[in-house]
């Protein structure tokens, strides 16, 4: 199908576009994000130490790569970054897209001997893969519970013919492929969580296009519908605290697309645009 709504992996995965497509906590004290490390490159011959960047100094880090990057303004000598780092083999990078409630948890994706592979990064840890699903080839991590103990985001299976699974990853349980909403084998990702862990958001696609969805437990995704615009697609790409509200788009990039609010008394409910 065409007009595939916008994935996390858009967002500066190629050195041609250094976007950083930053992630705010919800205490907005510390930020998830990535850094274009040749934009730096004036700084990277000091030796300092790998896991900190402060007012003192830059980290020495690869050239011509994308790095992780966590950054804390509690500390006492001001704004301090910390590399996030990647993991073994491949070329050298990694990015953030989201971060628990307080900033010790960041998780997203970073190459590895295999290809792309989701990550969570603990400041006390380090970085540390979440692994694949059975017989996939990648995977990446969108969103974190305000605990950090709940992941999600989006894996392949079947690397023959890959096709995309939203996923649920925890300690105890690993990466997980969520509920389908039908036995066909149409894509999903997942590409927000609640802070208290029990509603995941994001979209499937279904045999009229992609419509967002909401998951619940080991339960099938409910769809949210679309608005009455251009295309049958749309993607939630947040959720309140509580799980209660919705937000995402609608429609397709062309010719137009729509923000949107969905609840369960209201559904789901366009917000309009500015005039011209």
């Amino acid at each position: 199908m065409s007009d595939t709504p916008e994935t996390n992996e858009n967002i500066a995965t190629t050195e041609s576009d250094p976007s950083t497509g930053a992630w705010y906590p919800r205490d907005r004290s510390r930020i998830a994000s990535t850094l274009r490390c040749d934009l730096i490159a004036p700084a990277l011959r000091r030796t300092l130490p790998m896991n900190r960047i402060s007012q003192s100094g830059l980290p020495a880090i690869f050239l011509f790569a994308f790095c992780g990057l966590a950054w804390d303004d509690a500390g006492a000598d001001g704004a301090n970054f910390s590399i996030v780092g990647d993991l073994p083999g491949g070329r050298v990078f990694s990015q953030v897209f989201d971060i628990s409630d307080n900033g010790d948890v960041a998780v997203g994706v970073s190459n590895a001997t295999s290809g792309q592979m989701a990550v969570r990064w603990t400041r006390s840890g380090g970085i540390e893969a979440l692994g694949l699903l059975q017989s996939g080839a990648y995977s990446s991590a969108s969103g974190v519970s305000a605990d950090g103990q709940i992941v999600v985001g989006d894996a392949t299976v079947n690397a023959a013919q890959p096709e995309l699974r939203a996923f649920r990853w925890s300690a105890d349980g690993g990466l997980m492929a969520l509920a389908s909403a039908s036995a066909e084998p149409f894509a999903s990702r997942a590409l927000a969580i609640s802070a208290d862990g029990r509603t995941i958001v994001g979209w499937t696609e279904t045999a009229s296009g992609f419509e967002a969805v909401q998951w619940s437990g080991d339960d099938a995704p409910v769809g949210l519908g679309v608005l009455p615009i251009a295309g049958y697609s749309s993607q939630a790409m947040g959720v309140s605290a509580d799980g209660s509200v919705i937000a995402g788009l609608s429609g397709t990039p062309r010719p137009t697309t729509e923000a949107f609010v969905w609840t369960t008394a209201n559904g789901i409910n366009g917000l309009g645009d500015l005039p011209s």
